[in-house]
This record gives structure tokens, sequence and C-alpha cells, in this order.
């Protein structure tokens, strides 16, 4: 339940008080503080971020669909080559092993898929996996619903974070992939 701060003075001699009380809604806890504390003036209430809603990133699909990221991971595309020089075989084992990589796991996984002439030559420097969640209710369902994307940049230098995150989004059809669960049965 949100927490809410109430900044107030007592009339007698103007001394400021601070109180901590939770609620639903604004407007409800400044009627409520206005009746509990009716020998304060000057009542102020402000909504009081949690750990949890400061450590959120957020992102809005296209469709007005609202995601938040669950975790993420950047690695180098070629981290495992020994020797040798990137080509169309190396590039595809590289894209295989992704696909392979979360088979068993229940999560969907979207890969962006690089065009074939950069598969022919060279994959970018570096892939990302973010794994993104839908808490609000999908239509008819009323489920939520999940969805692992990796997607590939060809640089991560001086990128704010949350627009590399972002990427990772652009152009995913997520009611086509992400697959739906009641949260009932966590």
């Amino acid at each position: 339940m949100p927490k809410f701060r109430i900044t107030m003075s007592q009339k007698s001699d103007g001394q400021k008080v601070e109180k901590i009380m939770e609620g639903r809604e604004l407007q409800t806890v400044i009627t409520v503080a206005k009746m509990i504390f009716e020998e304060f003036e000057d009542i102020e209430v402000e909504e009081i971020q949690s750990i949890y809603d400061r450590q959120i990133i957020s992102s809005v699909l296209p469709t007005g669909r609202e995601v938040e990221l669950q975790s993420f991971s950047f690695h180098l595309t070629y981290e495992n080559m020994i020797e040798g020089e990137p080509d169309r075989e190396g590039n595809q084992q590289i894209l295989d092993f992704l696909k392979r990589k979360f088979e068993k796991d229940e999560v969907p996984t979207y890969i962006h898929q690089p065009s074939e002439h950069v598969i022919n030559n060279e994959l970018p420097l570096f892939y990302g996996i973010a794994y993104w969640k839908c808490y609000k209710k999908m239509e008819p369902e009323k489920w939520s619903s999940e969805l692992r994307v990796i997607w590939f940049m060809e640089s991560v230098d001086q990128i704010n974070f949350r627009e590399l995150i972002g990427t990772s989004l652009l152009g995913v059809d997520w009611e086509k992939y992400s697959v739906r669960y009641d949260p009932r049965d966590l």
C-alpha cells in the first residue's frame, strides 16, 4: 500500500511535525489527515516512493501496454571466439546457441534477428538479454505476461542505461511472443 508523508504545523507554536500514513490514494489521505490532525494547520501530503517503486525500469509499448524490466545482462558477441575472424558459419552458431540457451525455460524468448548481410559478415560487438514482465491484466484472459528479448548492439559507449534497455523492445509484437499466465497460480 502506498505511504504518504504528512507535514504540518502546530497551531500553538508553529512547530513543524511529520507523520507517515498508509493509504490507497492521495485525496483520501488528505481528507483523513485533516480530520485526524485537526489541531494542526498547513497540512501538506506527499506520496513516498517505496524501494520497489524506485527500482522499477519500465517501458510503454506502442500498444500502450506498460512492461517492467526484471533483469538485464549484456555480453560480448564473440566472447568465446578463440581465434580467427567472424564468418557466416560462426555467426550462425552464435545465433543457434542463443536460440537453444533458454529452450527449457518457460519464458518465451524473442531474438531480434540480424539481417542476412550482417550474418554473412560480422555481428554487432554486443548482445543484450532483457527479461520483461507485464503485471497489467491482459484482455480478455486477464492474465499477466512475460517475454525475454535478445538484441544486438554495436556499442554501449555513452548510452543512457534506460535508453539501452528500451531498445530491446523496438519492433517486438508483445501480444504475439509473450506468454500469458494467471498470477493466482504463483
